[in-house]
């Protein structure tokens, strides 16, 4: 998996270009983020409020799609 440093042309956000498996380009957050993740829970990532307990799981250093952070995500959505 290749990585190559880019900027997002909406927000002007530090991105790493993610080259996959398949050969496509996928955006990801330079900056780790810590997730809550475990048996049912998916990940919840830290910078969101939290309610209710989380019996058996962890936190996690993730580099979340930047999709899911960048505020200008829709103008780019096909």
């Amino acid at each position: 998996m290749r990585q190559e440093p880019g900027e997002c042309r909406g927000c002007g956000k530090a991105i790493l270009w993610i080259i996959n498996e398949n050969g496509k380009r996928e955006p990801f957050d330079v900056r780790a983020t810590r997730v809550l993740v475990g048996p049912g829970s998916g990940f919840h990532s830290l910078d969101e409020p939290l309610e209710g307990t989380f019996a058996g799981c962890f936190i996690v250093p993730a580099h979340l799609n930047h999709f899911i952070t960048c505020a200008k995500a829709q103008q780019f959505r096909k």
